[in-house]
């Protein structure tokens, strides 16, 4: 039996296309609706403000269009339910880990504070889960100020939980 693991191409098959004209930075988090990845943030020269939109169906990037952060951060963590995007921590300049929620309306074009988090954090992972109908949010941070802890978010009620997880050192900082 094929197992998925056996499609992956070895590493010198891979092959990669540089994006042109998108924003210089890392740290940035992404998440994409529909065939659009949206950078917020990131670090480059200093701590970036910047968002901006990868439109893949025409190849082409956007940050002039599109309302910056309200503050300059990077190392957040950000995931996609419907058109919102919810923006999870991070390290915003001169004030180090956050622990600020913003939902970006993408519709609208237009951030939201929502209520934040218990623990300041950056270098955050998150992912959306449908529960029972509804959406929830998992997010951890592995790395950075505040190492460890596991949450979730709901945002049909704007509450956060802390998860009780007995993880030892060495897990991945990583989420879909």
């Amino acid at each position: 039996t094929e197992r998925p693991e056996d499609k992956i191409p070895p590493a010198d098959q891979i092959r990669t296309e540089d994006l042109d004209g998108g924003p210089k930075n890392w740290k940035a988090a992404e998440a994409v609706i529909g065939t659009n990845v949206y950078m917020f943030g990131g670090y480059y020269d200093g701590f970036l403000s910047t968002t901006a939109i990868y439109d893949a169906l025409l190849g082409h990037w956007d940050e002039n269009s599109v309302q910056a952060l309200p503050e300059r951060s990077s190392s957040m963590g950000a995931v996609a339910v419907g058109t919102d995007i919810f923006l999870f921590g991070g390290y915003v300049e001169e004030e180090g880990a956050s622990s600020v929620v913003r939902k970006y309306d993408t519709t609208r074009d237009s951030y939201a504070e929502m209520e934040p988090m218990s623990k300041d954090l950056d270098h955050v992972s998150a992912a959306a889960v449908t529960v029972d109908g509804g959406t929830k949010i998992f997010y951890f941070s592995m790395a950075g100020t505040y190492y460890g802890g596991y949450f979730s978010y709901d945002p049909a009620t704007d509450k956060h939980s802390t998860i009780d997880a007995d993880l030892s050192d060495g897990h991945c900082l990583a989420a879909s």
